[in-house]
């Protein structure tokens, strides 16, 4: 009976100190940047970008300096507005990016996992190692949907989830996983053009999936 209410009273305690230390620095809510969002030329791919802003928290950043890998998950995804139903969502890329840092070097890590592989970037300055890691720049390939029905309304949407898992040994005798960290409320893009899409544009005659080389621009030999 004793060893389950002190149990739950470190629990408690735990809860109590994450919400505390939940906020950021500045007092202000992290966010997404709203979102840019642009139809490349070829019509194969939208084009997103974004930022996270006021990303850490005082939490966050005391396990970040003791050398705990942080996690931080973007998702950008492309939406069909309807006037008399929910929105869907038609397509959506996750970019995983991870962020350690060396005390005894004093230098960051940022792996951005990638088709199995896990390439990794050092920084020794914080500022230039904070911009790589917090600027979001994706594509979607443009859902079948939208070249189908290239006249109705699309726009853009992104966010993140900010994740840190660290081992708490309370009391000394019970381990356990405390997950700390934060998921973003979706930021959404104005909606997106679609003219390349549309009419005689480079959307219609090129083939998603075609050979870059065997396109050639529009009024050149042999179109």
């Amino acid at each position: 009976m004793r060893t389950s209410l002190v149990i739950a009273t470190v629990v408690t305690l735990l809860c109590i100190q994450a919400w505390a230390d939940s906020s950021s620095p500045s007092g202000l809510e992290p966010q997404m940047t709203q979102p840019s969002a642009l139809i490349a030329e070829s019509g194969r791919v939208i084009v997103i970008k974004s930022e996270l802003k006021n990303w850490m928290n005082i939490e966050l950043r005391q396990l970040l300096n003791s050398g705990l890998t942080l996690t931080l998950e973007f998702e950008a995804g492309v939406f069909e507005r309807r006037d008399f139903w929910f929105d869907i969502q038609i397509a959506s890329v996750i970019v995983t990016k991870r962020i350690t840092y060396d005390p005894v070097t004093k230098s960051f890590t940022i792996v951005v996992p990638s088709k199995g592989k896990e390439p990794s970037l050092n920084f020794t300055d914080r500022k230039e190692a904070m911009d790589y890691l917090l600027d979001f720049s994706t594509f979607v390939p443009t859902p079948l949907l939208m070249e189908k029905y290239s006249k109705r309304c699309y726009y853009a949407g992104v966010d993140c989830e900010v994740e840190a898992r660290e081992m708490v040994f309370p009391l000394g005798y019970l381990l356990w996983f405390r997950r700390s960290g934060y998921t973003t409320e979706w930021s959404y893009s104005q909606p997106i053009s679609t003219k390349v899409l549309q009419g005689d544009g480079l959307g219609k005659k090129k083939k998603r999936g075609a050979n870059p080389k065997d396109e050639r621009e529009p009024g050149s030999p042999g179109n």
